[in-house]
């Protein structure tokens, strides 16, 4: 998987959001909200391809959950992300 391009991790007013930028945000009229776990998945992503099981090993060396948890988690995050066409 790859997040898509032209998508922007951004702290606004203590609030942390993926907004769009450049020619992406001509289509976009709302921001997605994040919770601090899944703006750290976001930045984990990095901005090459990457396996659902790197943000798992990732997330369970900063957080204090089990794999299962993790993994979970980590779906659940990526398929809303998809939806929203921030991930392909």
């Amino acid at each position: 998987m790859k997040k898509q391009q032209g998508y922007e991790l951004r702290d606004i007013c203590g609030e942390k959001v993926i907004i769009a930028t450049g020619v992406e945000s001509i289509d976009v009229n709302s921001m997605i909200v994040l919770n601090d776990t899944a703006a750290f998945m976001w930045e984990a992503m990095g901005d090459s391809d990457f396996e659902t099981e790197d943000i798992v090993k990732k997330t369970l060396e900063v957080y204090d959950i089990n794999e299962e948890h993790a993994t979970e988690s980590v779906n659940k995050l990526l398929d809303k992300m998809k939806k929203c066409g921030v991930v392909k």
